[in-house]
């Protein structure tokens, strides 16, 4: 069977993230090397530098005394609750969004689109992971969850170029010129 594969748009945007208290200087540079290796073509190297990027910015407390004192002030019930508290730094999403567009490169498109799951589950918010998380469903010939996500980030926001193009992409791939 023959696919006609559309020239889709899936945008890396490498922001500068606000330095937030949380997120640590390292993730942050494993995240400024993933995206730099994403735009010189290093796949492998940038899906690596990422995924240091994202498991340094989802935590787990180990420390028994931060463990005790999280569950005796009213942030967990009971000790076991607390050692299954994770701190999720808002910046996770941006470095689950990143990998996902390497391993889309390298066609692993359900790789990818568990990283923009994973990244809209941390920030439903982020309209660039819609984006790309349209590219792949259009990739897997579901044209309507596509569309559901372009349209989305849309209303998140309204100046993505890239969502008008994959749009008109489709429209034009189901034969929709109106």
């Amino acid at each position: 069977m023959s696919r006609c594969w559309l020239p889709l748009v899936a945008v890396l945007f490498v922001t500068s993230i606000s330095l937030q208290a949380q997120t640590s200087h390292r993730a942050l540079d494993y995240y400024k090397d993933g995206n730099n290796k994403i735009q010189s073509g290093d796949l492998d190297g940038a899906i690596g530098d990422l995924t240091k990027a994202i498991e340094l910015s989802l935590r787990q407390g180990t420390d028994t005394k931060e463990k005790s004192r999280m569950a005796s002030s009213g942030f967990a019930e009971t000790e076991r609750e607390a050692t299954e508290i994770y701190v999720v730094d808002p910046f996770t999403a941006e470095a689950f969004t990143s990998r996902g567009i390497a391993r889309y490169r390298q066609g692993d498109v359900d790789g990818a689109l568990h990283d923009w799951e994973r990244a809209l589950t941390i920030n439903p918010g982020l309209a660039t992971a819609y984006l790309d998380r349209g590219t792949g469903r259009f990739a897997k010939g579901d044209n309507s969850g596509a569309l559901e996500d372009w349209d989305r980030a849309l209303r998140i926001n309204p100046h993505l170029a890239a969502v008008y193009t994959n749009r008109g992409a489709l429209f034009y791939h189901v034969g929709s010129l109106d």
